[in-house]
């Protein structure tokens, strides 16, 4: 069997499987494309109830640690990371996923309706550090076809900015491969991520692009909640 590897080039099985199955499956699944899908899929399978990133990551965990692995390797001896997009959580899951920091601010200053009100306040605390359970299930995000579109959209967007500047032009720092924790809270995850100033700044950017595409749909549900509170109201004075 070592004669016949060693004939073939490639020395040992372990190279072959690696330039057979495991570089194919990085070329496939990983690069932009591949956290874009990520990251278009998993904030998508939210409407059904489905918690999105867990699905999606048993789906490319083998791909996502040899990815992580590399960008490590190269933060350790100092050079960029060659997956930077995949290093950018940061910024595509602002309060967390469906990027539900700009719409729990909406809550907190915007909210004409008792119940959107009151849930600003009281997940504004866990969205600092992107903990958005009580917004995805209070909300709800879950089987809400209007608020779907902004909660998918805006990762989407968040992302395909954030690769544009940071990685093609250069503008920004890109996210340097350094390991960083999911809840940190936010403005520094952006800023560890990153290791510079730039990237607290980004994240401002971002959030405050958000909170303008979450506003429309926001207000329509608001209005929606707003009825509802007042008929359940006359429906009481009533009775």
């Amino acid at each position: 069997m070592r004669r016949i590897l060693f004939y073939m080039g490639e020395g040992t099985l372990q190279n072959i499987l690696r330039r057979t199955i495991q570089e194919p499956m990085i070329c496939i699944g990983g690069g932009f494309h591949g956290i874009f899908i990520s990251t278009l899929l998993g904030n998508a399978l939210w409407f059904l109830g489905i918690h999105g990133g867990n699905l999606t990551y048993s789906l490319h965990a083998s791909v996502y640690q040899i990815i992580k692995n590399e960008n490590i390797s190269a933060f350790l001896n100092g050079i960029p990371a060659p997956h930077p997009e995949w290093f950018m959580n940061a910024f595509i899951a602002i309060g967390g996923m469906g990027c539900t920091f700009a719409l729990n601010l909406l809550m907190l200053f915007k909210a004409r309706s008792r119940k959107l009100k009151a849930l600003g306040k009281i997940s504004i605390t866990t969205s600092i550090f992107q903990i958005n359970e009580p917004i995805i299930l209070g909300f709800p995000i879950v089987g809400n076809p209007l608020m779907i579109v902004p909660f998918v959209l805006c990762p989407c967007v968040n992302l395909l900015l954030s690769w544009y500047f940071m990685v093609y032009v250069g503008l920004i720092a890109p996210p340097s491969g350094n390991f960083t924790g999911f809840y940190l809270p936010f403005g520094i995850y952006g800023f560890v991520t990153t290791g510079h100033i730039g990237g607290l700044v980004w994240s401002l950017v971002l959030l405050i692009l958000n909170v303008f595409i979450y506003y429309p749909f926001f207000r329509i549900y608001d209005m929606r909640i707003c009825q509802m509170e007042e008929e359940e109201y006359a429906v009481s004075e009533n009775c």
